[in-house]
């Protein structure tokens, strides 16, 4: 399959501001392919009702990002910035 499938969503004129002073320049389009990389797996393993439980707010990204981690292997970078989340 060479031919490259897009995903295009709305978000706040807020949102767009944040990512735009947050992630550097360039470092968008490889960041968010990182994330999809790592949610497809999740949502292989635990399917929709991930998707609700994320909508739902009974998970935060703190938390995701840390069961993606140790789905990964590895959990010393993420242990931190768990705290309060």
């Amino acid at each position: 399959m060479s031919e490259r499938a897009r995903l295009s969503i709305d978000i706040t004129e807020e949102q767009n501001d944040a990512l735009y002073r947050l992630i550097p320049w360039g470092l968008k389009k490889p960041l968010f392919h990182k994330i999809i990389d790592g949610l497809i797996p999740l949502l292989e393993k635990h399917g929709v009702p991930l998707i609700y439980i994320i909508l739902g707010g009974r998970i935060t990204i703190s938390e995701l990002l840390q069961h993606m981690e140790e789905y990964n292997g590895n959990t010393s970078s993420t242990e931190e910035g768990s705290e309060g989340a």
